[in-house]
This record gives C-alpha cells, sequence and structure tokens, in this order.
C-alpha cells in the first residue's frame, strides 16, 4: 500500500502527540469502590485477615505518587474513634506505602461524605499521613484499610466511597530513540521527494 507524505505526516504527529503530551511521563489510574469494607483491627502484613485487602497488577515499572478519595463515607463501632481509620496503598513487600487518615474526630459514630487526596510529588506527611511516592518493583499495590489503634471491640466500616490510586512511568530510552528514529524517516521521505520534483 502507497501511503503519501501528508498521510504518514498524520500518523506520526498522533504518535508523537500520545507520547510527548504526557510530560515525558505516562501518567494512568485505577479506581476502587469502597463500599463494603472493613477496618476489624491493627495492620498486619503477614496475616491480616480482619481488614479488607485487594491486591492490583498494575505492571513493572509504575510509581505510585497518590491517591484521591470521593464521596466516602464510614462508621465505627465499638470504641473506636473516627481518627483511627487508615486508608492505605502498600507495595506488596510492604516497605513502602502511602497511609492517610481521612479525619481528625477523636470521637466514635459516622462521617461523610467526604472527599479529598492524599500524595504528590513529595508526598504529603504530617499527624494523619505517611509515606510518600514509590516504584513498584513486582507490578503490583496491596490496597487495604485499618485501625491505627485498636482495642478489642472495634471496627469501622465503610458505607460508599472511591479510591482512585494514580501512577505514572516515565518512558524508557528506547521509546526516545523510536520517537528520534520516525522522525529521522520522515525527514527523509520529505528530503527525497523534493529531489523526485
Amino acid at each position: 500500500m502507497k501511503m503519501n507524505l501528508p498521510s504518514l505526516a498524520a500518523i506520526v504527529a498522533l504518535t508523537l502527540g500520545g507520547a510527548l503530551n504526557a510530560n515525558a511521563a505516562f501518567v494512568s489510574f485505577v479506581d476502587v469502590n469502597l463500599a463494603g469494607w472493613e477496618a476489624l483491627g491493627a495492620f498486619d502484613a503477614s496475616d491480616d485477615t480482619e481488614n479488607t485487602r485487594l491486591v492490583i497488577n498494575l505492571g513493572p515499572g509504575w510509581t505510585v505518587t497518590g491517591f484521591d478519595y470521593t464521596n466516602l463515607r464510614f462508621t465505627t463501632s465499638g470504641d473506636s474513634w473516627l481518627s483511627e481509620f487508615v486508608i492505605s496503598v502498600n507495595n506488596t513487600g510492604i516497605t513502602q506505602w502511602l497511609d492517610w487518615r481521612p479525619s481528625t474526630t477523636e470521637a466514635g459514630g459516622s462521617l461523610g461524605p467526604i472527599s479529598g487526596s492524599f500524595g504528590g510529588p513529595t508526598g504529603q506527611g504530617g499527624p494523619y499521613g505517611a509515606g510518600g511516592p514509590f516504584k513498584l518493583v513486582d507490578g503490583q499495590i496491596l490496597v487495604t484499610t485499618y485501625l491505627s489503634y485498636f482495642i478489642d471491640p472495634v471496627g469501622i466500616t465503610v458505607q460508599s466511597g472511591n479510591l482512585r490510586v494514580n501512577f505514572s512511568q516515565v518512558p524508557e530510552p528506547s521509546s526516545y530513540a523510536m520517537v528520534a528514529l520516525g522522525l529521522a524517516g520522515l525527514a527523509g521521505a520529505r528530503r527525497r521527494r523534493r529531489s523526485d520534483s
């Protein structure tokens, strides 16, 4: 199939636009519905059967940069305080994480709906958050909820809410080489076309 130069240029421009518009990084997210999740105990990396957990495979090379939560509504039971509820995004080795307590209320009850975010280029620390951006080695994240302090009987149940985990990936140098090769090919085709006319 013979392709004219304007069509070839349009294809190359579309390809370059997708690669270069992300400011040298591909950005994406994954949404998690938190409705029905429970935090019934402290975080235990080896045997955490009390708290709701979800492992998500994003693929290797991604960097988790933060998360947003929307329409989050949760209720305490027993002696739990609203400020003890933690949303946690970890690597599967539990060596890096983003933990955030969305409430500062040191009393039981119900809260929500609330929305907010945690993370960013340097992470948001302070008394109600910990951790910062981290790169995934095995490509998997562990999303969980837990209680920062607990004495039985305790518990927090999420009635509604969405968690959006944000992640990015800086392209490999070979991606830039492919773009440069495509531009060189386009320039060569244009030069050849001019010399033929």
